[in-house]
């Protein structure tokens, strides 16, 4: 079944999870009918804060924070969790999950670094096994992954890049 990243705040927000391609074979050019061409330009920002939101309005963008939040989120996706909530700040986490089902949702996280206090993750992919969060949504906020993710909601693509889904 396809899992799907959430935002909220934003369009819903397909993960794509990417798909190695042999060596020595072309790279497709369609991956489930779309076309994979790439655009004339190609920009780079290393920090949300060097691009105003409504510069990616109608983009196609990949947020990419290696260490934590995309790492956790295609792992929890991986590992069977139903969809991830990414959100921007702990309030609107906690409201998020308030929303759904208890026995459905998983509250994880972090601020500074540190696991937040009620909440029954942390931000470590580790903590997001099959056992954990099977079925589960994950309702997640991060400093800054999920606050990256936040930003782009104006684009109309938006995919997460980490090392756990480099192909």
């Amino acid at each position: 079944p396809e899992r799907r990243l959430l935002s909220t705040g934003m369009p819903a927000t397909r993960f794509v999870h990417c798909v190695p391609v042999p060596v020595g074979r072309p790279s497709p050019t369609s991956l489930n009918g779309k076309d994979l061409a790439m655009p004339g330009e190609l920009s780079v920002h290393f920090l949300p804060s060097l691009v105003d939101t409504q510069d990616l309005a109608g983009a196609t963008v990949v947020v990419i924070d290696v260490l934590r939040a995309t790492s956790t989120i295609a792992t929890a996706l991986a590992n069977g969790a139903a969809a991830v909530f990414a959100c921007a700040e702990v309030a609107e986490a906690i409201d998020q999950a308030a929303r759904l089902p208890a026995a459905e949702v998983l509250r994880g996280g972090e601020r500074a670094g540190l696991p937040i206090e009620g909440f029954d993750r942390g931000n470590s992919p580790a903590e997001y096994t099959p056992d954990a969060v099977a079925g589960k949504t994950i309702v997640f906020t991060t400093t800054n992954g999920t606050r990256a993710i936040h930003h782009c909601r104006h684009a109309r693509q938006v995919l997460l890049g980490s090392f756990v889904n480099l192909s």
